[in-house]
């Protein structure tokens, strides 16, 4: 098995599947990183905070948000496990 998840999120997928014996190894293909201006982000997260609430489609997107914006956030929706994970630990 070959994991091309980036190398921060890779290394424990196939540190548990190689445990359960499976023969797998990391090519990272890509990475995650923020982009654009994170002043006009604060800004926009501010603004939205009326909303009646977030929907995250991404763990990484959460802990970003959460980076940003360290102020009163409305009801979260999380689509995913690990999404729902993240969330519930910020």
């Amino acid at each position: 098995m070959l994991s091309t998840r980036p190398a921060a999120q890779g290394h424990t997928l196939v540190a548990l599947l190689n445990a359960r014996g499976a023969v797998a190894s990391e090519l990272p293909l890509f990475r995650i990183a923020p982009v654009g201006d994170p002043t006009a982000q604060r800004a926009q997260l501010a603004a939205a905070r009326s909303a009646s609430a977030w929907i995250f489609t991404s763990a990484n997107a959460a802990r970003r948000a959460a980076a940003l914006d360290t102020g009163s956030w409305p009801s979260l929706l999380a689509i995913g496990a690990a999404t729902a994970r993240t969330l519930a630990e910020l």
